[in-house]
């Protein structure tokens, strides 16, 4: 993976975006197809967060107020990359009038296919893929309690349907 670097600094916002590129994967097609959903995602932020701010800084005019720019980047890490799977974690950073906040997200993929996987790819057919890791979740919970509050292992219900996750 090559990160694909966009940065710019104007007025309204500054930007340090990475795309993660992917290269070597055999077949092309899939290769491209997995590259352009990312970087089709992380553009998508860039445009939000362009427009956002573009809102901001006029509505900040108009109110007499001051109008700080905002700073977005984008950051990944290759977290597994074998058995043809390849599962990266992305970092979508904000930082809009003066408050920071970061957002996770992960991309699973199966190289040989294209295919975005889920958690349920992941076990045998038929495998009750949830309760054997919210068992695990609430074992962890329980058998860790200097890292975890008290009650986490109560209050926690269980994994969603279509849980983000990286390997």
């Amino acid at each position: 993976i090559t990160p694909k670097v966009i940065s710019s600094k104007g007025d309204l916002i500054e930007e340090n975006i990475k795309i993660p590129v992917i290269q070597g994967i055999s077949n092309v097609n899939i290769q491209n197809q997995i590259n352009n959903s990312i970087q089709s995602d992380i553009m998508e932020f860039k445009s939000q967060m362009e427009e956002a701010a573009e809102e901001y800084s006029s509505l900040a005019k108009e109110q007499g107020k001051k109008f700080i720019p905002y700073n977005i980047s984008t950051n990944y890490t290759l977290t597994y990359n074998k058995n043809n799977i390849l599962s990266l974690s992305l970092i979508y950073f904000q930082y809009i009038s003066g408050r920071p906040s970061y957002i996770m997200t992960s991309y699973n993929y199966d190289i040989s296919s294209g295919k975005s996987l889920s958690l349920k790819d992941l076990f045998k057919p038929g495998t009750p893929y949830k309760e054997v890791i919210n068992e695990a979740i609430r074992r962890e919970l329980q058998t860790s309690k200097g890292v975890y509050p008290p009650e986490a292992a109560a209050n926690f219900k269980g994994i969603a349907e279509d849980q983000p996750f990286y390997l």
